[in-house]
């Protein structure tokens, strides 16, 4: 009896150890939501180059805002927007706004790319005025 009973034993053992090593397969997709992550792409050209970028943080938004301004006020044409690329669509409406602060004009570059605007901007060495001009 006692070896039988020592035969059962190892057999669950190593049923069980077997069990453990297999692999596991799941049947429906797992989504995995960061209520946080605000990941999209923007879609940019310099000086008529066009490129896209992935954005993944609030925190990299604005460092890609500041970036734009920047390449602006050194005398490069940028525009930018967020979404899917523009193929020349007739433009509906056009809202052009003018400053001598970089921090306005990023700030307002912000605001009407979230409203889903393409944003143009350039600098004016001469006057030191930013001519930022949205198009949806």
């Amino acid at each position: 009896m006692k070896i039988n009973f020592k035969s059962v034993a190892l057999f669950m053992v190593l049923s069980l150890a077997a069990v453990g090593c297999e692999k596991e397969t799941l049947s429906d997709p797992i989504a995995i939501a960061n209520e946080g992550a605000t990941m999209y792409t923007v879609y940019y050209s310099i000086d008529g180059e066009n490129s896209q970028v992935t954005i993944q943080d609030e925190a990299s938004w604005e460092s890609f805002l500041e970036w734009m301004v920047g390449l602006s006020r050194e005398g490069r044409r940028v525009s930018f927007r967020r979404g899917t690329p523009t193929n020349n669509r007739m433009t509906k409406e056009t809202i052009t706004f003018t400053t001598t602060s970089q921090s306005e004009a990023t700030a307002w570059a912000d605001i009407k790319v979230k409203e889903g605007y393409q944003v143009q901007i350039e600098y004016n060495k001469k006057t030191g005025i930013y001519t930022c001009t949205a198009i949806k």
